[in-house]
């Protein structure tokens, strides 16, 4: 025998003694280990499990959408109401400018197109909802509506009653475009 061959005689023999049975380690490892029963899934629970999250993104995807389009339609609302209103107000002085020059006695021309150009202007406001604030004296102070301008003692009307109408307020439905400016009682 050559060098060579008995190099790999002695490998193989080296080899032999480190094989060891498979079979014997599976037996003993499962008779350590108790046994478990199966798990049996039902394919029929799971497709109406994944059926029933679908129809709940469904759902809820659904109800978003119809909040967004009336979210939408609300701020769009929203956009043209306050947009009326920003160009109501600058009219308002326009208006109050009318109402000056109409307390002043003639009975000229001129105060007769006044009085129709003032018509026409209060006209087209109320057709746009714009409304004036009814304020009367004896009144009681409403903050929501009314601003104070002025405080005076009076013995006519009651504490916290308007004495006065400085200035005319209008409202736009709800919204207060401007607040009737007013004198009130202390």
């Amino acid at each position: 025998m050559n060098k060579k061959e008995n190099e790999n005689l002695e490998t193989e023999e080296v080899v032999e003694e480190q094989v060891v049975e498979p079979e014997e380690e599976l037996v003993e490892e499962q008779a350590a280990e108790p046994e478990e029963e199966p798990v049996v899934i039902d394919p029929i629970k799971v497709l109406e499990d994944e059926r029933d999250g679908f129809k709940d993104k469904w759902m809820r995807a659904a109800a978003e959408t119809e909040n967004v389009r009336k979210r939408g339609r609300r701020d769009v609302q929203d956009s043209r109401t306050f947009a009326v209103a920003d160009m109501a107000r600058d009219l308002l002085e326009v208006l109050d400018n009318f109402d000056r020059a109409l307390l002043v006695e003639d009975d000229s021309a001129i105060r007769a197109g006044v009085e129709m150009t003032a018509g026409s202007l209060k006209n087209m406001l109320a057709s746009r909802g714009i409304k004036k604030i009814d304020v009367k004296v004896g009144d009681e102070f409403d903050p929501n509506k009314h601003e104070a301008v002025a405080r005076f003692k009076s013995e006519e009307v009651e504490s916290n009653c308007i004495v006065d109408v400085v200035q005319n307020g209008y409202n736009m439905g709800e919204l207060v475009l401007r607040a009737a400016r007013v004198a009130v009682a202390e």
